[in-house]
């Protein structure tokens, strides 16, 4: 089963949301690998000894004029060697960091199935948020593409104001109040979404302002074949996370919260509204993607080792509807 399968079909699309025809692109999730982090990073009320592990996704999008773009990097090279201390910009204690392992199988990183898999050359790579170390920027270096959409008022946690490298001219901030610089992109609105950017001008590719969990967020809302798919990046890591905001109005973090949570439940309160619109899907961070969606793609065999709970996490998540 596709993690992409066909919804039930709509007579009708919802309000400022066509049905899905005219130009479509196709998504292809790459998992750059598995993380084991406690479940009090994830969920209100999470234990800090009980485990959970997940698959750190990028998603290859593939536009049928304008050729492929990137959407998140996943993990990177860097975490072949080294643990995280972090997630998500929130520090672990000491009990917790011993616990968040970081499970990568070398050649994972999305560089390398890139180049094994006969991609050299993306239209645009987007991230939802910044990078998290500078250590980062060695594979954003090597990203073959011309063009690193970043969020608002970001560049500054990549480079220097003053800085003329390759990666310096490659980084563009998106503006959701006068519009992009590269392409021929435009401002729009579509569904709930009042600050987007139409990335090709053709209603097929949004990049969607999701401000809350950081400085900049922003997510990707794609038309595919069968339905609108919304990648939330990190504003909802799970989807029991999510259920847990709707439903107390307040973000589900029992650590240090978010940059803004104000801004965040504003944010979560407005997918909730698009998720309800028929033929509208939400896949959160930490999407728990298909084994069958994987294995003709991208190192094929690479995802035959699962951590320990992995389809009990699937199934529970699958439960779980948006």
């Amino acid at each position: 089963m596709s993690i992409w399968a066909k919804k039930q079909s709509t007579t009708r699309g919802p309000k400022g949301l066509p049905i899905p025809d005219g130009t479509t692109a196709h998504i292809q999730p790459i998992n750059t690998g598995f993380i084991s982090i406690p479940r009090s990073c994830l969920v209100e009320g999470g234990s800090p000894t009980e485990v959970q592990s997940v698959p750190c996704l990028a998603y290859l999008i593939r536009h049928p004029v304008e050729g492929c773009l990137l959407f998140d990097m996943g993990l990177t090279s860097r975490h072949l060697s080294e643990e995280a201390a972090s997630v998500g910009g929130k520090k672990l204690s000491r009990s917790e960091a011993d616990r968040y392992i970081v499970s990568v199988q070398r050649g994972m990183n999305v560089n390398s199935q890139l180049a094994q898999n006969g991609i050299e050359y993306l239209e645009r790579v987007i991230l939802s948020h910044h990078i998290s170390s500078k250590a980062d920027l060695v594979d954003m270096q090597h990203l073959p593409t011309d063009c690193i959409q970043i969020g608002p008022s970001t560049k500054s946690k990549y480079v220097s104001k003053k800085d003329s490298s390759d990666l310096g001219r490659k980084l563009e901030e998106v503006n959701f109040d006068t519009g992009p610089t590269f392409g021929s992109g435009s401002l729009a609105k579509l569904g709930p979404f009042e600050r987007m950017v139409d990335v090709y001008g053709d209603g097929c590719i949004y990049i969607v302002d999701l401000p809350g969990p950081c400085q900049g967020h922003m997510g990707l809302l794609v038309k595919t074949e069968h339905e609108w798919a919304l990648l939330t990046g990190l504003a909802i890591y799970l989807r029991e996370n999510y259920q847990r905001m709707v439903n107390k109005g307040k973000p589900a973090w029992k650590e240090k919260p978010p940059a803004d949570s104000s801004l965040l439940m504003s944010t979560i309160q407005i997918i909730a509204e698009y998720s309800k619109m028929p033929q509208a899907t939400v896949y959160t961070a930490f999407e728990p993607a298909l084994l069958s969606e994987l294995a003709d793609q991208f190192l094929t065999g690479a995802y035959a080792k699962l951590p320990t709970g992995y389809w009990k996490y699937i199934e529970e998540e699958q439960q779980t509807t948006l």
